[in-house]
């Protein structure tokens, strides 16, 4: 009985963690203006937001964006987990790793992408991206 007790608790715990990670990318579609420093200089990346990118947290919150959604092939994103206002993940390239983590809201973000070369393990600068949405988006955004 007690073994029985202990592996339904487990479950619950495992389940309640599960749901924990689940939670959706509460960013909102729109016009963001999104600065990016890190590299040799600060600059403004702005962009339109799409339901479409919002679907893959990375292709928002990246120094390169395209208008049009498009995956970028031999990306891929892992360890996803968008918690309390918080989120973190990563990303394996064909060229490095990149850690991202930061905080996300309805209509803003903020996050560093912590970034290794595969070839020579060396550290990348760390860029830091500071995202708030103005408006809604307009066509030719």
């Amino acid at each position: 009985m007690k073994l029985a007790y202990m592996a339904v608790v487990a479950m619950v715990l495992v389940a309640s963690a599960q749901a924990a990670q689940a939670e959706s990318f509460p960013l909102l579609p729109g016009y963001y203006e999104v600065a990016v420093s890190g590299g040799p200089s600060s600059e403004m990346r702005n962009r339109c937001v799409t339901a479409e990118h919002l679907a893959d947290p990375d292709s928002v919150l990246n120094y390169a964006f395209a208008k049009k959604y498009r995956p970028v092939p031999g990306f891929t994103v892992s360890n996803l987990s968008v918690q309390g206002g918080k989120i973190t993940y990563d990303v394996e390239t064909p060229n490095s790793t990149v850690h991202v983590d930061g905080m996300v809201s309805a209509t803003q973000f903020a996050v560093k992408r912590h970034a290794k070369s595969k070839k020579s393990g060396t550290e990348i600068p760390i860029m830091t991206l500071d995202g708030k949405r103005t408006r809604d988006c307009r066509h030719g955004d």
